[in-house]
């Protein structure tokens, strides 16, 4: 969508937008922007965030982001109606209450955190962070209180050994913290709780090196010890759930073998006799008795299992705990869920929220609402308001048949949203009804002209920009142009403007009069202040110049950006302009009238607030009354 309103010009360009609202020499407002990053390489950090930052730039705030992208373990605290889970992409460590509320970040700036086990009695929670190899740090074990704080070492791997924590078991009662090192040694090691008196507990038979241990689970009643074991005598496949006796006396036992068992998370139901795991191929969620037999899928999944798993055998929240994906092949999940034990009555308890490559955010200035799409794995269209409150799903995969979208448009006055996916445009109502493929092939940037019925776009095959009507009939190219990226239009002025190899363009709407205006270096989107002769543009950190080039300025540095990330400039709220039409004038009374009696309309209330107090009330009329006769 372009935003319609008083000397506002919005670019856009391969998903990302920029939209500045001009008020002459003195700027005001902020720049809001979404920023992804969903590489799935061990020890890279994903994000998916919008974030917002004041006009005259500096630091900027996270105001939505995804509550998870990769947690690799799931803790619950039944009693305490909450969830802890690690997130190994994040880097962190967050809680949130059964419902989805309370949403926590607890532990921040971590390695790569793993495995999470919670000492309720003691108030603890533990967690392995890994370091994957990187120049990041050493493998070690931490824990702290339940509400993050009071960060304490326990086991931290020494100069030159080769501990690869993935595993993670308590055992309250005697005392031990008990982990699997599928470094050189492949074993597993318990210590105190402390992390003093560290011994081996059990090694991999030679040759190591091929496999190892991994999830741990123990039963202190019975003195026994559980793992999952990524080795097997003879064939090295994968795919056995072993036990030996707690205080290390008797011989190990093979529980479950075979290509049924993934190297995740095992679970222990004592009183019951059961223990679950999540199968290889990350289809169902297995269970079988305490010594192997018996073996059941307890729920299966058509889309795909994470690696977390609980279970809380009885008592309140009763039930297996696990993380899900939304569909086939995503790398990562997006609901954290929960079965009855029988595998019955699934339900969310928390859901991704922001996911995938995030991209062509767009605005609906009378609602104060921002708009953006999310695509790879996680298709959808959503919105929210400026603050990033009350954010919303508005149309999925299930019923908006769209691949990847990168960029979106909004007609509000036509009731259409207009989006690029990856080899299509197309249209839909803004309640995913009445879908419509406009355009086949590769398409960059999309702009409109709802007034003329036009739609523009850069052909990322055909080193042009081409214009159709509406509906996608008689395309044409207007302009001839190398690798066209960027777009936009100057509706009022008559004139479209265009990035191509990181240098900027414009021509008149039909592609006369075709000018090169500077060269800007890598640009990955950008506005125009058309009044005062300065372009704003993305690449990592956000800049503006003058139209030739002079005069750069850094205005956000390390802004975050690649080809998804959108930018927007807030609108101040132009006081006693009640209905918003760009002037104060006799239109605005009724409009006035209604806001002191209450009545909101777009923000109208917080535009007839005139005299600025932060109320619209009898002390506004007179300052209204001079703007009036005034204007």
């Amino acid at each position: 969508m372009l935003i319609v309103a008083r000397r506002l010009v919005c670019l856009m360009m391969a998903g990302l937008l920029m939209a500045v609202w001009l008020q002459g020499p003195a700027y005001g407002g902020q720049i809001y922007w979404a920023f992804s990053w969903d590489s799935t390489a061990p020890g890279v950090s994903q994000r998916a965030e919008i974030r917002r930052a004041d006009f005259g730039g500096g630091a900027f705030d996270v105001i939505l982001e995804a509550k998870f992208v990769s947690p690799f373990s799931v803790a619950v605290d039944a009693t305490g109606g909450k969830l802890y889970w690690a997130d190994i992409q994040r880097d962190r460590i967050f809680r949130t209450d059964f419902d989805g509320t309370g949403f926590e970040v607890l532990v921040d700036g971590l390695q790569g955190p793993r495995d999470i086990a919670l000492d309720l009695n003691a108030g603890k929670m533990y967690w392995t962070d890994r370091a994957f190899g990187t120049s990041i740090g050493l493998d070690r074990i931490q824990r702290a209180n339940l509400d993050g704080t009071v960060i304490e070492d326990v086991i931290v791997e020494s100069i030159g050994e080769d501990l690869t924590l993935s595993g993670l078991a308590l055992d309250p009662i005697g005392g031990k913290v008990y982990w699997s090192d599928r470094g050189s040694g492949d074993r597993i090691e318990r210590a105190n709780l402390d992390g003093t008196a560290r011994e081996t507990f059990y090694s991999v038979p030679s040759p190591p090196g091929i496999g190892g241990p991994g999830s741990i689970a123990v039963d202190p009643a019975s003195g026994t010890v559980y793992w999952i074991e990524n080795w097997q005598v003879g064939t090295h496949q994968p795919g056995q759930i072993m036990q030996l006796n707690i205080d290390g006396s008797g011989v190990v036992e093979e529980l479950v073998t075979g290509p049924g068992v993934k190297f995740g998370a095992l679970c222990l139901d004592p009183l019951a006799g059961k223990m679950y795991w999540v199968s290889s191929g990350d289809s169902a969620i297995q269970r079988a008795n305490l010594d192997g037999t018996l073996q059941e899928a307890v729920y299966s999944s058509a889309v795909g299992l994470g690696t977390a798993l609980a279970v809380i055998p009885q008592g309140g929240g009763e039930g297996i705990y696990f993380a899900e994906k939304s569909a086939a092949g995503d790398p990562n999940v997006s609901s954290i869920r929960r079965v009855d034990l029988t595998g019955a009555n699934p339900e969310t308890l928390l859901e991704r929220g922001l996911g995938g490559r995030l991209g062509g955010m767009v605005v609906d200035e009378s609602a104060q609402k921002i708009y953006w799409a999310e695509g790879r794995y996680y298709e959808k269209i959503k919105r929210a308001n400026y603050d990033g409150s009350d954010p919303e799903t508005i149309v999925e995969i299930s019923t908006f048949n769209i691949e990847r979208p990168s960029d979106l448009r909004l007609d509000l006055n036509g009731g259409k949203v207009y989006w690029v996916g990856a080899s299509s445009i197309g249209r839909a109502n803004l309640d995913g009804t009445g879908i419509e493929d406009l355009q086949t092939g590769r398409a960059g940037d999309l702009a409109l002209d709802a007034a003329a019925g036009h739609l523009y776009w850069c052909s990322q095959t055909g080193n042009s920009i081409l214009r159709a009507n509406l509906d996608g009939s008689n395309p044409q190219s207007v302009i001839s142009t190398n690798a066209p990226t960027g777009l936009a239009l100057d509706l009022p002025a008559g004139k479209i403007y265009w990035s191509s190899f990181g240098s900027f363009h414009r021509a008149n709407l039909d592609g006369s009069n075709p000018e090169f205006l500077f060269s800007g270096g890598p640009i990955l989107g950008f506005a125009l202040d058309i009044e005062l002769g300065q372009v704003y543009w993305q690449a990592n950190d956000l800049f503006r110049a003058n139209f030739d080039g002079t005069g750069l300025e850094t205005l956000v540095s390390g802004a975050g950006g690649d080809e998804s990330v959108a930018l927007l400039f807030d609108v101040p709220v132009p006081l006693g302009d009640c209905d918003n039409s760009g002037a104060v004038d006799s239109n605005d009374v009724p409009c006035f009238v209604f806001a002191l009696l209450g009545f909101d309309f777009g923000g109208s209330i917080e535009r007839s607030d005139v005299n600025g107090d932060g109320n619209t009330d009898g002390a506004d009329i007179q300052p209204f009354v001079d703007l009036l006769i005034g204007g």
